[in-house]
């Protein structure tokens, strides 16, 4: 009886043995399992790291370009509003001495009108047809300007 005592024990024994070790079998499989995922994951956050560096390094080499690219901008419209300023500046002179020359020519022919008599109608009239002709002459060579 003691030796079926003892096989019983050495069975159980042997029993859970093997279970632990079929135990320890799947852990040692389930470890190399997740170091081979570690392993493949690694180079992919290497990669990722790269990735990241050369994003960092691109995106900072667009900054420095769009900067570049404002401040070209920035010069062109201040450049533009600089000549809008001086063409303004000219147009208004240009309104202003053709005004000038209007009311020029509107006041010496009010003074001719008021100089003329009826005795010399015939004689004033073909002085002012000429003088007409004159002063609508520099009209219209001061408007071309």
């Amino acid at each position: 009886m003691i030796t079926i005592d003892n096989q019983h024990v050495y069975d159980e024994q042997e029993q859970t043995l093997q279970r632990q070790n079929i135990e320890l079998h799947d852990r040692v499989k389930r470890f190399e399992w997740q170091l081979e995922v570690l392993k493949q994951d690694q180079p992919k956050d290497h990669d990722k790291e790269l990735i990241k560096r050369a994003l960092a390094k691109q995106a900072s080499k667009d900054a420095v370009e769009y900067q570049k690219l404002l401040k070209q901008k920035n010069q062109e419209i201040e450049q533009l509003n600089i000549r809008l300023e001086q063409l303004s500046k000219s147009n208004l002179f240009e309104s202003a001495l053709r005004q000038a020359n209007i009311e020029k020519l509107y006041l010496e022919r009010r003074l001719l009108a008021s100089t003329i008599t009826s005795s010399s109608s015939s004689s004033s009239s073909s002085s002012l047809l000429s003088l007409n002709s004159r002063t609508n002459g520099r009209v219209s060579h001061q408007a071309s300007y």
